[in-house]
């Protein structure tokens, strides 16, 4: 839940807008949300359910200090936030001469006199400007105004996967097979220009409206070389093992894993690990093996588990070499699928039993940091000080 979330309830429920029933609601909706990887603040909430206005929300927000205090941002106004992370709030805005809708992220306040912080954000603007792929949103401005720093990146119309997943439960094997697909080529332009995402993961797969497949949120990306003593971060139900070991590699195989674990989410509706803190969702990615997909579902065909369970090894020499082998795997088993598509009844039972299989996923949107030094326990995930995506979020 986000800071002031707690107040906009309370003086909601002061001004007599909402009962105390709704109230726990909104708050418990607020947190089933997060858990999910979705940043929603409980004005959306109200908002979405019909009970309070826009304009209502907006006087909360004002009454509390939370609106916007800059409406516009460079050559951009401020339309609505569309989400917000670790390093920053991503809002939906308009440029003032052209009328073009841009996703706008803007540095978190509390960041902009991090040196680091800033340093890190205009090499995510610098490196997404030279990247152009069907897969991958591009950047199409950056700037700074006074102490904001932003990037304007190109707006999808859409929805990220975690959103997918919570208005459609777990998806059919070909149709997961084609977005693990998209993303292979996504990486496979980064591999080639030395780049590691290091955040694959359900919030930052984008699905336009049209069906076409974005990867989002380019703020730990890194090159291989680069990565070697930074503080591990990331959200720990999709990291693979070797980011988690001290001294571990990092290339394009612990992408490939985290991919793996986020289509194990998307076709199972859980990701493959999971726990009530991060230790032991650490302990599963180092120590124990995932149930297969079958199991967690029965009907998925086997030729599906065989590839995810090789994505997911342990040792990063069990996975694909690169992502280009990835993205071949994965054509070679849609073709399969194609052969041997799942039943109708299978499809009907999930689209009903998926819900409640969603429902036990616990899915930590927090950006968690393992400071330098710190042994191999690991800490409590922090929730960010504001809120992928799913995008639609955006980064």
């Amino acid at each position: 839940m986000k800071a002031g979330d707690v107040e906009l309830a309370r003086l909601a429920k002061a001004r007599g807008w909402i009962s105390d029933g709704v109230q726990r609601r909104a708050l418990a909706e607020a947190d089933r949300c997060q858990a999910m990887g979705l940043e929603k603040s409980i004005d959306e909430i109200l908002v979405e359910q019909g009970t309070i206005s826009s304009e209502q929300a907006r006087g909360l927000r004002e009454a509390l200090g939370l609106s916007i205090r800059q409406p516009r941002v460079g050559d951009y106004e401020v339309v609505r936030r569309i989400g917000v992370g670790g390093m920053g709030t991503v809002f939906e805005a308009l440029h003032v001469r052209l009328k073009q809708r841009i996703a706008l992220k803007i540095l978190q306040p509390r960041l902009s006199k991090d040196p680091q912080a800033i340093e890190r954000f205009v090499k995510e603007a610098r490196v997404l400007a030279k990247l152009n792929h069907p897969h991958l949103v591009h950047a199409v401005d950056a700037g700074q105004d006074g102490d904001r720093y932003f990037l304007a990146m190109e707006f999808i119309e859409g929805e990220n996967l975690l959103q997918l997943l919570l208005r459609a439960g777990p998806q059919e094997p070909l149709r997961t097979a084609e977005i693990v697909r998209d993303v292979c080529a996504a990486l496979e332009l980064l591999e080639s220009k030395g780049l590691v995402h290091r955040d694959v993961k359900p919030a930052n797969i984008l699905l336009r409206t049209d069906g076409v497949v974005k990867l989002a949120d380019f703020g730990l990306l890194t090159t291989a070389e680069g990565a070697a003593g930074q503080p591990i971060c990331g959200t720990p139900h999709y990291m693979p093992p070797e980011r988690l070991r001290k001294g571990g590699e990092v290339d394009v195989r612990g992408d490939i894993y985290a991919l793996a674990a986020s289509w194990y989410h998307l076709l199972v509706g859980k990701p493959p690990f999971t726990g009530k803190s991060t230790r032991e969702i650490v302990q599963g990615h180092l120590e124990l093996e995932p149930v297969p997909p079958s199991r967690a579902r029965p009907g998925v065909p086997p030729a599906v588990d065989r590839v995810i369970l090789r994505w997911l090894a342990k040792e990063s020499a069990g996975r694909p070499a690169s992502a280009r082998e990835a993205r071949e795997e994965v054509e070679r088993l849609m073709a399969s699928l194609r052969k041997h598509p799942s039943s109708k009844l299978l499809r009907r039972h999930w689209a009903v039993a998926g819900a409640l299989v969603l429902g036990l996923a616990l899915v930590a949107a927090a950006v968690w940091r393992k400071p330098e030094g710190s042994g191999s326990k690991a800490p409590e995930p922090k929730v960010p000080a504001v809120a992928e995506p799913a995008p639609p979020a955006p980064p």
